[in-house]
């Protein structure tokens, strides 16, 4: 679970690209083969559906990047990418 102000913390975008730079060997948009990519500046969060509806308090931190030639968007668990911690939420 991701409170607002954990949403809306700004990133520290070195640490956010070396962290990507060590996940991955290499990335290329899948739809316009560009491999240049924008960092978005705060995490986002991907907040799940039940019976067509929200589920109220569960949500996971993610890392959104935009393809700076198509502007598709991929997200990567912030979690996983050791940039948040369960410690954040008390903030």
């Amino acid at each position: 679970m991701v409170t607002k102000t954990a949403a809306r913390r700004k990133l520290d975008l070195k640490r956010v690209e070396k962290a990507l730079e060590e996940t991955l060997t290499s990335f290329v948009c899948p739809f316009s083969g560009h491999s240049s990519w924008t960092i978005a500046e705060e995490l986002v969060t991907v907040v799940p559906l039940k019976n067509r509806g929200i589920v109220i308090g569960n949500s996971y931190p993610a890392v959104m990047i935009a393809c700076a030639g198509c502007g598709y968007m991929a997200l990567f668990s912030a979690k996983i990418l050791g940039l948040y911690d369960e410690e954040d939420e008390d903030e």
